[in-house]
């Protein structure tokens, strides 16, 4: 009972001690006003000074810069009178190396958004891609393309479908959440999807509903109703090409599959029940005539991807599944004499694709030199350094370990492109993250310093994320 009416004491008396009127906390801690006020002056400036941007995380830095703001804001609201609030209020004090109504109504606002872009790799990816509003080249396409794949992979299939895109590039959104959704068997959301598309958009469809039938190993007596119901050239052309990519990559994986394997997982789709196999020249005779020219093609990419050598003047699509073919069997010397012939045709694209199977191998210093002799500068070297972290990411027999660093330290000029790798990283099945998060450094790269910044697009956000608590 006596322990019980102690316990009442106390919650009364903190009750009575927190509803006290905010000046009065200086008596109680026996400072005077001016004392208190400069106090919290100097406590606001060393947390600008001295936790900066680039050291520590944007939640970290968000959390301090707004209880600095915090304390100016207590100053002049509680201690008006103080020579410290009236130098705030007259525009003399800063706050570190800013002046208070900057940093309140620009600097905030800015630390919100980076903090908002670190907080993930879809989010970091969604704030690269969106640097340049104005621009609209492919690969910011392609970078726009892999976020809306990694929200679907993800199943947030509604953020997907309302990611803002231009009227254009509707048509391409929607084909890259139905793939995905066909891929990775999603009868309910590609049902949804097929509910309001037209004939045209339908038959897309259809083309990536053939290409899931197969990478799945889904029985093939199902495909051929889907080819008899769309019996389109482009939708049998679509089953063709999934079918030659599926039979490559079981008798050629990029890793060793043991007897229990049930599929073989990718970055962008996987292949299940291996068991379910497919005779390639029977459905190509089945489904086109004799002389029809891209299946020819399609199946001279099949046999060389099979390690026959292609004609000099084949396609690139030819010469680069027999580069794959070469590597992954570790034939290098085979495959560096096969660059270096004469009409080897476009050679340098071809390096690119040698530059990240090598890296796929788990030869990332071979890559890498021969990528220093390649001389390339400008986007030529970035689309290079991407087939080579694309490389890496993809390896099997090294294990890509990411670290805070790791991103930031591609040596890669285009936010655009660095956003599709991150992309991509997100989605590798063999992925490893130690340390904290590498978002922030990213951020930092891409977006640095607080120096002649606009106001925010929205007063009312603006507002928010100066004034509302860190927490």
């Amino acid at each position: 009972m006596i322990h019980s009416r102690l316990n009442r004491f106390a919650a009364t008396l903190i009750l009575l001690l927190s509803c006290l009127p905010l000046h009065a906390a200086p008596a109680l801690a026996g400072r005077t006003d001016e004392e208190e006020a400069k106090r919290l002056f100097e406590r606001a400036e060393a947390y600008v000074l001295n936790i900066s941007e680039g050291e520590y995380s944007y939640g970290y830095l968000q959390f301090y810069w707004k209880r600095a703001q915090a304390n100016f804001d207590r100053i002049v609201r509680v201690y008006p009178e103080t020579a410290v609030a009236k130098s705030i209020l007259s525009g003399d004090a800063k706050l570190g190396h800013f002046e208070p109504e900057y940093f309140r109504d620009r600097v905030l606002p800015r630390v919100e958004v980076k903090k908002l872009g670190a907080y993930d790799a879809v989010n970091c990816a969604i704030l690269l891609q969106n640097l340049d509003q104005s621009r609209w080249d492919q690969r910011r396409l392609l970078a726009q393309d892999k976020i809306i794949e990694v929200l679907a992979r993800q199943q947030r299939w509604n953020e997907a479908l309302i990611f803002p895109v231009r009227n254009q590039e509707a048509t391409r959104k929607l084909l890259t959440v139905y793939r995905i959704a066909a891929h990775f068997d999603q009868p309910k959301v590609t049902a949804r999807l097929r509910e309001k598309a037209d004939p045209q958009l339908l038959a897309q469809f259809a083309s990536l509903d053939a290409e899931g039938i197969v990478y799945l190993g889904k029985p093939r007596e199902l495909l051929d109703t889907l080819l008899k119901e769309n019996a389109s050239r482009e939708v049998a052309l679509a089953a063709l090409r999934a079918i030659i990519t599926r039979e490559l990559l079981i008798e050629n994986p990029p890793l060793k599959l043991s007897e229990s394997t049930k599929g073989i997982t990718t970055t962008h789709f996987a292949l299940l029940n291996l068991e379910v196999r497919d005779n390639v020249r029977a459905f190509a005779l089945k489904h086109f005539p004799p002389d029809d020219p891209q299946v020819a093609g399609e199946l001279e990419r099949w046999v060389a991807g099979q390690g026959r050598e292609p004609r000099s003047n084949a396609t690139h699509a030819v010469q680069a599944e027999y580069l794959t073919y070469l590597v992954r069997k570790r034939l290098f010397k085979e495959a560096e004499s096969f660059l270096l012939q004469s009409g080897t045709h476009p050679a340098l694209d071809l390096r690119k694709m040698h530059i990240r199977r090598l890296a796929e191998a788990g030869e990332a210093g071979q890559a890498r030199a021969l990528l220093g002799t390649l001389a390339l500068s400008g986007a030529a070297a970035d689309d290079a350094e991407f087939e080579l972290f694309s490389g890496v990411m993809e390896s099997f027999q090294v294990r890509l370990a990411v670290h805070p660093g790791t991103f930031a330290d591609i040596p890669i000029s285009d936010p655009c492109l660095l956003a599709a790798i991150i992309m991509d990283w997100s989605l590798t099945p063999n992925r490893l993250i130690r340390g904290a998060a590498p978002w922030d450094a990213v951020v930092f790269k891409y977006l640095p310093g607080f120096e002649n910044l606009p106001l925010p697009e929205s007063d009312e956000v603006g507002k928010a994320a100066a004034i509302l608590k860190p927490y």
